[in-house]
């Protein structure tokens, strides 16, 4: 019996149905578009089969959300009639039902998703020692998904106004803040999204700007606003604590006239970063550094650092367009909630898709089944890594996460390519050249032995290098309600030249020849006070030496984050890749930048003016696709929306 045989509710008496073999092309308008005959097979999967494993180490908690990815043939998920397909069995053999989220999609709507989280609240085996390597199968069972209860005091953590208070304090200590779930609490929010909602966790995405409390006047201002930030908080079923995703920037756009505050900032100085909670919760980082600050109280509150003033009055600086990401845990003030915060920012309950047969001989959905390898843009079957021992894998990730955690904690330089030290909340990974040149982590596939060995640390380390290539990553514009900015909402048209893009723009906007933004003129006081009086970071000069990735080499800070989406359906991730595909978007564009069409050199629109020879060959290989230039190739996998439409926007 083949592999990649299923049985099904209509096989009764041994007869089988293949799946189809997918045709992966690398075609431009579309990385995966392929025949759909195993659709029908899907929808038809017997009720109680045992379809995917998930594997992982067993986590220091006796009960915890497991959750992880597994690739789905056509058809699955969503169901016409609703609620969730799985379940899973928890240690004792009991099912539990599983929620169900959307990774990424087929080209095609009717197909649904090709690859999906499951969550579902478990138990460790009663005989499983930390570490050891257990499996939760998933099977067909349909329910319908409820709501996330959480903790009773996670849950009414939330309700509490201005409970997760984020504030920084400008060059002259003028005092910035933002109530971080305010939208979401508040009837008429409009700020946020929804990423999850089912029996096991519930995840929103917010975006504030952080506004002065007093507004000053005279020759110490205060300016219209701080930096943006980006919150993801994450409920957990029966959990007393929260996950808190942070992208803190100085990338506003400038798109909405009617607001101030959406205008962008040139250089924005800033004396400290703190998020204010009640006294009895804890804030845990998944990444120590040094300027983790030590917590203090004010009133009822508990005040914690998440970038500590510099020494000597020195200020830190978030450069024009610059960003930096966080992941935090809050828990509440008791030892039970503390630890399995812990364990939760761990990973500890991510569980890998594994290869293999079920009971019955058929193949498990998993990266290596070949009817649903669906593994990054590519949609790749993953090679077997028959000859590597998955504990050594697992062991020399260990090492190298403990390496490179112990070098962002100490602030330290350390081996190639992170040989910078700390540089105040930054530690850039690589080579200060945006543009460097060599195949260095130029890889078109990651993750892939991190997939095999159900490695947690491989995963980790993919989420620290991220965060230090996020550092230097200045490239990217936020609307004031959080999302990427777009060609469509600064395209102008004109009776008589028609529609033009009023932006010149390569990695990011050339303001010398436009800035619709405003850039220019942005308030300069503070920063003028601060040059004047020296107060600038002892490393600003080698914080602003680093140039962003930029296009022909994007994959060096891509290839983290499409592990962090494919293998965890991570949240932050997923905005970083949107982000960076609408930033390319912007100037690789197929209108001109003018009405007397002038056109930027690299868009779209004087690619497409090609000679007579050169569109006759594109005609040949039309059926085969186009073959594009490196800087295209760098971000297709983030920019191509019907393939990758793939990131489910929630």
């Amino acid at each position: 019996m083949s592999r990649s045989e299923i049985p099904t509710a209509s096989c009764a008496g041994g007869a089988v149905v293949r799946f189809a073999r997918p045709l992966v092309g690398f075609a431009l308008a579309g990385l995966a578009a392929v025949a759909a005959p195993d659709r029908a097979l899907a929808q038809s999967v017997a009720e109680g089969a045992h379809v995917a494993t998930l594997r992982l180490g067993a986590p220091s908690t006796d009960t915890f959300v497991l959750h992880g990815t597994v690739p789905l043939p056509r058809g699955v998920f969503p169901r016409a009639q609703g609620g969730s397909p799985f379940s899973v069995v928890d240690a004792d053999g009991a099912l539990v039902p599983a929620q169900v989220e959307i990774v990424s999609r087929y080209p095609v709507d009717d197909d649904g998703a090709d690859v999906v989280e499951v969550l579902a609240r478990v138990h460790r085996p009663a005989n499983a020692v930390p570490g050891a390597r257990i499996e939760y199968r998933i099977i067909t069972r349909a329910h319908r998904a409820l709501d996330t209860q959480p903790g009773p005091l996670a849950g009414s953590l939330l309700t509490a106004p201005r409970a997760l208070l984020l504030r920084s304090t400008d060059a002259f200590g003028h005092v910035y803040a933002a109530d971080l779930y305010e939208d979401v609490r508040v009837p008429g929010g409009d700020r946020f999204r929804s990423l999850r909602a089912g029996v096991a966790a519930k995840t929103v995405a917010t975006h504030q700007v952080l506004t002065p409390i007093a507004p000053a006047t005279g020759a110490q201002a205060t300016l219209p606003h701080s930096m943006g930030v980006h919150a993801y908080v994450t409920q957990y079923r029966d959990e007393n604590f929260l996950a808190l995703d942070l992208r803190v920037h100085n990338a506003l756009s400038g798109l909405d006239p009617a607001t101030p505050l959406d205008d962008p900032l040139q250089k924005l100085y800033f004396g400290r970063l703190e998020l204010k909670l009640p006294r009895d919760w804890v804030l845990l980082s998944a990444e120590p550094d040094p300027f983790f600050g030590t917590p203090y109280d004010e009133g009822s509150a508990r005040v914690w650092p998440i970038v500590a003033p510099l020494a000597n009055g020195k200020l830190h600086l978030l450069p024009q367009m610059g960003q930096f990401e966080r992941r935090f845990a809050i828990a509440h003030d008791d030892a039970v909630s503390i630890a399995r915060a812990a364990s939760s920012l761990r990973q500890e309950g991510l569980g890998f898709a594994a290869a293999g047969d079920n009971a019955a001989g058929y193949e498990l959905w998993s990266w290596w089944n070949s009817s649903t390898a669906r593994y990054f843009p590519q949609r790749r079957r993953l090679p077997d890594l028959p000859g590597e021992d998955s504990a050594a894998l697992r062991a020399a990730d260990d090492a190298t996460l403990a390496a490179r955690l112990a070098q962002l904690q100490q602030g330290s330089s350390g081996l190639w390519p992170a040989t910078s030290p700390g540089l105040g909340w930054a530690h850039p990974w690589g080579d200060t050249d945006g543009g460097m040149v060599g195949g260095e982590e130029i890889w078109l596939f990651d993750g892939i032995a991190t997939a095999w060995s159900s490695s947690t640390s491989g995963y980790r380390m993919a989420a620290l290098r991220h965060r230090m290539y996020t550092d230097r990553q200045r490239n990217v514009l936020f609307n004031f309600g959080g999302l990427p900015t777009a060609v469509h909402q600064w395209t102008e048209h004109d009776a008589v030249h028609g529609d033009f893009l009023p932006i010149w723009w390569f990695n990011g906007p050339m303001l010398w020849a436009a800035d619709p933004f405003g850039f220019g003129a942005a308030p300069t006081f503070q920063s003028d006070w601060v040059a004047a009086n020296a107060k600038q970071p002892p490393h600003e000069a080698a914080l602003l030496a680093f140039g962003s990735v930029d296009e022909a080499h994007l994959g060096r800070y891509t290839h983290d984050t499409k592990v962090l989406v494919w293998l965890g359906n991570d949240a932050l991730a997923k905005d970083d890749l949107r982000a960076q595909a609408d930033a390319f978007r912007l100037g690789y564009c197929e209108l001109p930048q003018d009405i007397w069409n002038g056109t930027i050199v690299s868009g779209l629109r004087l690619r497409r003016r090609t000679s007579r020879r050169t569109r006759q060959w594109l005609r040949v290989r039309a059926s085969r696709g186009l073959v594009p230039g490196r800087g295209v190739r760098g971000v297709l996998d983030a920019r191509l929306r019907r393939g990758v439409r793939a990131l489910d926007p929630g």
